[in-house]
């Protein structure tokens, strides 16, 4: 079973100010699908979702009127208590109280509060959104999503987002190692700070730590002093990695976002933050978990076809000069459609096979290769698909035919 989409009762006020209630979602006036309940407490209505499946969805869809919001900046807001929500299968999957936004070219975005697992008594969450007049629909979505457990709402509502404008705001940050890399149960040192305008400035920050692969994750919430930057120390004991990323705070608890240009339909907000990692001998790291049993089968199948192509230069044409370095935009034949694409950053006045060599790959994306500024190795810097690199982004909007690639398991 998927969202139950219901009709819907909606308290509107005409916003005066900004941080006025534009709406409240009235839970006594919707009609109910299986597994949710309301029950008065204290005089509050209150939505209890319970799911026992974590294979299904459980929850209601909200449409919300379009002649109202558009053009507007909001928030929905909150209250949310749970008990016993397990750990799901994608990390955004769980507890789910969302905005769905959707553009007339069929793009959608998901705001949506950051909700965690486990139990947590009644406390007050919030995400932002921006639409703008050419948006096609907004819906809330307020439930458990593929997760078990249950989740109680109340007071959920939308009000016009009190803007702060953050346009100017940067996070930046460095670590005590020019090099970035530790040995194994040394201290690392990650700085953060908060600027405007490049000046530093004090605000908060949630800080989040990755290691494992993303499988241990903590975060908190810190302040930073505008005298000094935020010290943030960490360690690992074996070969691997520590991520550390500070995102600025608003004044609600979300996580501070800017406007990153508008694609005609939807105002894109990007999250104002600074990411830092910490290494301990990193050319150790070993595979975690075992190969697949036809691991060796499959690469020596895909060997077998590159080998079939004679590697052949089919582009090499400069982009980039400086002091130190040319990049160039390389095309390298390769079996399939699509050739290899990328740039070749190459130093100058280097003696033959004096310098090491490094081969990077674009992750899951529709774009050009990144360029790589190197002074003392090669660096070829590879996109996804064998696609023109540097191009407008109408050409790669364009792209029909690579839409939702990862989920097709041809890529």
């Amino acid at each position: 079973m998927n969202w139950k989409t219901t009709a819907f009762a909606l308290v509107a006020a005409c916003a005066a100010f900004a941080g006025e209630v534009l709406f409240s979602v009235d839970f006594t006036k919707i009609k109910l699908p299986q597994g949710v309940t309301v029950s008065n407490e204290n005089g509050v209505p209150v939505m209890t979702v319970k799911n026992d499946d974590p294979s299904t969805i459980k929850g209601i869809v909200v449409p919300l009127p379009l002649e109202v919001l558009k053009g507007k900046k909001g928030i929905l807001m909150g209250e949310v208590a749970y008990e016993n929500i397990a750990n799901p299968q994608e990390p955004y999957h769980g507890v789910k109280l969302m905005s769905v936004i959707e553009g007339q070219n069929g793009k959608k975005e998901y705001p949506q509060a950051a909700i965690k697992r486990g139990s947590k008594d009644w406390d007050s969450y919030a995400s932002s959104y921006a639409l703008t007049d050419k948006a096609k629909s907004i819906t809330l979505n307020i439930g458990l999503e593929h997760v078990s457990g249950v989740a109680h709402f109340r007071n959920v509502r939308i009000e016009e987002y009190a803007v702060q404008d953050f346009s100017q705001y940067t996070v930046t940050g460095w670590v005590d190692h020019d090099d970035a890399t530790y040995a194994p149960g040394e201290q690392m040192k990650f700085y953060f700070q908060i600027l405007k305008d490049g000046t530093p400035v004090a605000g908060r920050v949630k800080l989040i730590w990755d290691a494992d692969d993303e499988r241990n994750r903590t975060d908190e919430t810190r302040s930073v002093s505008a005298d000094q930057p935020l010290e943030v120390t960490s360690s690992i004991d074996v070969p691997g990695f520590v991520m550390v990323k500070a995102q600025l705070l608003d004044s609600y608890g979300n996580v501070a976002r800017r406007n990153a240009g508008n694609s005609r339909d939807i105002v894109t907000m990007r999250e104002v933050q600074y990411g830092l990692a910490g290494g301990v001998k990193p050319a150790e790291m070993k595979q975690a978990v075992p190969e697949p049993a036809d691991f060796m089968d499959y690469w020596k199948k895909t060997l077998k076809e590159l080998d079939s192509v004679p590697m052949k230069v089919l582009e090499q044409k400069q982009v980039e000069e400086t002091a130190e370095y040319i990049i160039y935009d390389m095309k390298i034949s390769c079996p399939g459609p699509r050739p290899v694409s990328g740039y070749l950053t190459v130093p100058k006045n280097a003696a033959p096979k004096s310098l090491p060599i490094r081969i990077t790959y674009k992750g899951y994306s529709i774009a050009g290769a990144d360029k790589q500024r190197a002074s003392k190795e090669l660096v070829f810097s590879i996109n996804a698909h064998g696609i023109e690199n540097g191009r407008e982004p109408a050409y790669y909007n364009g792209l029909t035919d690579l839409k939702q690639y990862g989920f097709k398991n041809n890529d």
